[in-house]
């Protein structure tokens, strides 16, 4: 008996230490509501607040009336600078304990701090279309990226598979998978490494292999909204059906908008 109680009142500290590191911020709006959660972001017009019982909310800046809150924020934007890891709390007005030092104390209506990414991010994609007639076809599409940060190195995932079939013969099949290793040296600059693969069938290139090496550069604006540039070379070593095998070396540059959609 003594050990089940001892076993519960462990438990009931357990559970007393995890209930106060799940709602270790607050946020307190004009009309008196509490909040617990976590800070997000900050833009123009809202502060990003992810609480633990309603999500992520977007809050304009005019209703909140002070915060706290744990969350190291990547990048903080204020009209005598920008500053870098960011821990954010706003009373008569912001506070921010950052790794670049102590930032004077700012008004909430002319900062703002970009939201640090996702640990894992992804999606799939899955679609299949068939028609019946005088000619019976069928369409299959599949498609995998996947994200997940470790330390300073962003790892990405893609692969691709296509195929479609007209009476019962196979009329195009293509296969593709890429995987890039970047090093994030700052929050703007980046270096990258990447491995592809490419089959196509019904192309003038059946297999292509590819290596590849580049730098990269990331813009963030104030609302949220990030841009990837990327620009490096690639060698690439192609397959044909009927003439062999040849290498080449070739530029290559990317670029890729985010902007995720508020209270999403």
């Amino acid at each position: 008996m003594r050990f089940l109680t001892a076993l519960a009142a462990r438990a009931l500290i357990f559970l007393s230490f995890t209930s106060q590191v799940a709602m270790a911020g607050t946020i307190s709006l004009n009309n008196g509501d509490v909040i617990h959660g976590e800070l997000q972001a900050v833009d123009k017009k809202q502060v990003i607040w992810k609480s633990d019982n309603l999500g992520k909310l977007s809050i304009p800046k005019e209703k909140v009336a002070h915060f706290t809150s744990t969350a190291v924020i990547p990048e903080v934007r204020t009209p005598n600078g920008t500053a870098h890891n960011c821990s954010l709390n706003l009373e008569e007005g912001v506070q921010a304990s950052c790794a670049d030092g102590l930032v004077e104390t700012q008004p909430l209506a002319t900062l703002v701090a970009i939201e640090p990414p996702p640990a894992f991010s992804g999606d799939s994609r899955f679609s299949f279309n068939r028609k019946d007639g005088n000619t019976d076809s069928s369409d299959l599409d599949f498609i995998v990226n996947a994200q997940w940060l470790r330390d300073q190195f962003r790892h990405q995932v893609e692969l691709l598979a296509e195929s479609e079939t007209s009476d019962g013969d196979v009329v195009d099949e293509r296969y593709e998978g890429n995987y890039q290793l970047n090093y994030d040296f700052n929050q703007r600059w980046f270096s990258y490494t990447r491995l592809g693969y490419e089959k196509d069938r019904f192309n003038a290139i059946d297999e292509q292999y590819e290596l590849g090496a580049g730098f990269g550069q990331r813009f963030n604006l104030d609302n949220q909204m990030n841009f990837d540039m990327q620009l490096g070379a690639a060698y690439l070593i192609s397959h044909h059906p009927e003439d062999g095998s040849d290498n080449d070396l070739a530029g290559r540059w990317g670029f890729k908008m985010n902007w995720p959609v508020p209270g999403s």
